[in-house]
């Protein structure tokens, strides 16, 4: 399992534009830019960061957190489930 403090460093990265495009990806759009808005580390529960972001020309506002989503909670607020690594996982706000 990720800690909020490797979770946040990742997560505030270069790393996170890929995790980004991925993301949008999965909408068949295309990340333009992005850029870090904040990140939230709760100690011992989710880290989530928020991204001002340009999709497919569109400015948009994506959320990724480390918190764990059903897959009804998911397709609630249409978000996707990304894995780097066996225990670790985001999931990310994905366009409309």
């Amino acid at each position: 399992m990720t800690t909020g403090d490797e979770a946040a460093t990742v997560l505030a990265s270069e790393a996170a534009g890929e995790m980004l495009a991925t993301a949008v990806a999965t909408a068949h759009q295309t990340l333009d830019s992005w850029r870090l808005d904040s990140v939230h580390a709760r100690p011992g529960a989710e880290t989530s960061a928020t991204y001002d972001v340009t999709v497919s020309g569109e400015r948009q506002y994506l959320v990724a957190s480390t918190v764990s989503l059903t897959d009804e909670e998911r397709a609630a607020v249409k978000a996707v489930r990304l894995e780097s690594e066996p225990g670790r996982s985001t999931s990310v706000a994905s366009p409309r």
